[in-house]
């Protein structure tokens, strides 16, 4: 095994255990390893923050068997109906409720360790790597920790390394695994 695929397979055991990653140097961690349930979102085409939280539900309703809009309250559901406009008028604090709703089923659903994988983030533009830092917050609480995996060993964008700072700041340097040699 080669040191950037020890050190895909360190990020992977670290989620394994319940605690956030993020993988520098490689747009993708691969597939998760077995006994490990993952939900794959790429942020290379997010088109912001709102529409990467309808993809995140729809994905976890796949994983779960279901429709994305079980999770949303009543109210909402009927008020549009279950169709698109549901989809594109829900206010953020209502996605959010459900998001969460839809992570505690994925943690109690499932009869081993979850995560959520993002990837391509240093792709993705600030207002959902700010989603991304608020879930990779939440997710290890609600028993679903965060991999995030960036394509450049050293993200450029202000977004990205912001969120590379915070998640430093809050769990330190152990969060960080690098897919690539680091240069010297």
């Amino acid at each position: 095994m080669t040191e950037a695929e020890s050190n895909v397979a360190a990020a992977w055991d670290r989620v394994a255990e319940g605690a956030n990653a993020a993988l520098l140097g490689a747009r993708s961690p691969g597939e998760a390893p077995e006994g490990l349930a993952a939900v794959h979102v790429d942020c290379a085409h997010s088109r912001g923050g709102l529409a990467l939280v309808r993809e995140l539900l729809v994905r976890l309703a796949g994983s779960l068997g279901g429709h994305a809009a079980r999770w949303l309250p009543e109210a909402v559901r009927t008020r549009g109906g279950l169709g698109r406009r549901l989809l594109d008028e829900a206010p953020e604090r209502v996605w959010g409720q459900a998001l969460r709703a839809a992570l505690v089923e994925l943690a109690r659903s499932t009869r081993r360790p979850a995560a959520l994988v993002f990837e391509s983030v240093d792709e993705a533009p600030d207002d959902v790597c700010r989603l991304l830092g608020e879930l990779a917050a939440l997710a290890p609480e609600l028993g679903v920790p965060v991999l995030l995996a960036f394509g450049s060993a050293e993200p450029e964008g202000a977004g990205p390394r912001a969120l590379l700072e915070e998640l430093r700041e809050r769990e330190g340097e152990r969060v960080i695994h690098r897919a690539v040699a680091q240069e010297p």
